[in-house]
């Protein structure tokens, strides 16, 4: 989507709005890892 090489981007926005809904979670759950694995 728009030069980010996101394959499903509202599916990815609803996971990462659920995560970060829950306390202790958060979106840094989803985030961080997502970005080592796209820096490698």
């Amino acid at each position: 989507m728009f030069g980010l090489n996101v394959e499903y981007p509202l599916l990815m926005a609803l996971f990462i709005a659920f995560s970060d809904a829950l306390p202790i979670l958060g979106s840094g759950t989803v985030m961080l890892p997502w970005a080592v694995i796209c820096r490698v």
